[in-house]
């Protein structure tokens, strides 16, 4: 989610409603529903974390019926506000400024 903020400057929030759908393997593309909807193309490095996640990381911890693309403790759908909680942690222990974002 961390290389994800900082490549594509969304908000945490934008984030937690991302779904597995919303993700386009075969292109790279992510589908960011934000204030706008905006497709974004993924760096091959990006996409390939992205995809080992998914392959590795949700797979076997999200409930069968859970469409979200990251999930929190409980195999559900990530808050935005726990996104953000967690990077603002993330930016205080290396020392450098929080992210702005655009959606």
């Amino acid at each position: 989610v961390l290389g994800l903020v900082l490549e594509v400057q969304a908000s945490p929030g934008a984030f937690s409603r991302l779904d597995l759908a919303d993700f386009q393997k075969d292109t790279g593309a992510l589908l960011l529903k934000g204030r706008k909807r905006r497709i974004v193309s993924l760096g091959p490095g990006l996409q390939a974390d992205l995809e080992r996640y998914i392959r590795f990381g949700r797979e076997g911890y999200a409930l069968p019926d859970e469409r979200a693309l990251f999930l929190g403790k409980h195999g559900r759908r990530v808050a935005g506000s726990a996104l953000l909680a967690r990077l603002k942690l993330y930016c205080r222990r290396a020392g450098v400024p929080r992210p702005h974002f655009s959606s």
